[in-house]
């Protein structure tokens, strides 16, 4: 966070239902979003659901769309810990 406010970054908080923008909207770069894993270990990114790890149960972790290659990286704390291939809707 201290490197956002740092660089005097808008931070946009999305709502739990927020969807996604229509592809031509997003530029190349990255959306980063931040979450909690619960016991279920499901990831949610605006309604689609991943499975990750049971270590990663009870964290809060680290979610970078990479809009430029689709994917989606996953880190816990500055560690990428998965990755998923990760198409933004059109």
């Amino acid at each position: 966070m201290e490197v956002i406010a740092a660089a005097q970054l808008p931070i946009l908080k999305l709502g739990a239902n927020t969807k996604i923008p229509v592809r031509a909207d997003i530029p190349d770069g990255n959306i980063i979003l931040i979450r909690f894993i619960r016991s279920n270990r499901i990831l949610d990114i605006f309604g689609e659901r991943f499975n990750v790890s049971k270590d990663l149960v009870y964290s809060y972790v680290k979610a970078v769309i990479v809009t430029e290659i689709h994917t989606l990286q996953l880190y816990l704390g500055e560690e990428l810990v998965t990755s998923f291939d990760y198409k933004l809707r059109d």
